[in-house]
């Protein structure tokens, strides 16, 4: 497993919650929900339509006594031509912590830092990549602008098959480190803090 962490693109503008729903005809985008008040909605989320394995990512992510919580998540499968590789599977989950004061830049330095730490305890896949990428991110109406963290998850094969083996090896242990955390700092969220499920109320 290769690990990496970047800064955004020059030409990223950021992304604000909560966000419309596309206005497209042909958009699948349903807009933001608030998911961990609204738990049910996650079946309604067409990136998900077929990927029950993201899906329960996004349910372990955003549980109620989760430190974090996902803005935005999709998966893609393709064809490349690659060090002898002929398909990848590639997903992101954009997270956020609960705790609005924690979304530094900082903080999510140190939890890649942690995720490596972690990785390493695990049985791990050559032939697949997690990445952190940080994205700007605004509160819209609440005047709040901090930080999320898109965390790419590639899996490359020979064949498809191969591919989401690779894959489903990094999502696992993507929602065992999600565990571990909560099982850590799940406390902290019991402390008088602002947490961004307060904004949305």
């Amino acid at each position: 497993m290769q690990v990496n962490f970047s800064e955004p693109k020059k030409f990223d503008q950021g992304l604000g919650v909560p966000y419309p729903k596309g206005e497209s005809p042909t958009s699948t985008n349903i807009g933001y929900f608030d998911i961990k008040l609204l738990p049910e909605k996650i079946d309604l989320f067409p990136e998900l339509q077929g990927w029950p394995e993201l899906k329960e990512l996004v349910r372990a992510v955003n549980k109620t006594n989760s430190i974090f919580r996902s803005l935005r998540c999709d998966v893609a499968q393709s064809k490349i031509t690659r060090d002898g590789f002929r398909h990848k599977i590639s997903s992101y989950i954009t997270l956020a912590f609960e705790i609005l004061e924690w979304n530094s830049k900082e903080n999510f330095k140190q939890l890649h830092d942690k995720f490596l730490v972690f990785a390493k305890t695990q049985v791990v896949r050559v032939d697949n990549t997690v990445e952190f990428v940080l994205e700007p991110t605004s509160y819209n109406e609440h005047a709040y602008t901090a930080w999320s963290v898109d965390l790419w998850n590639h899996g490359f094969g020979r064949t498809g098959k191969e591919a989401k083996q690779n894959w489903l090896s990094g999502l696992h242990i993507i929602k065992a480190f999600v565990a571990d955390q909560n099982q850590r700092y799940g406390n902290q969220l019991l402390k008088d803090r602002k947490k961004i499920g307060d904004i949305f109320i």
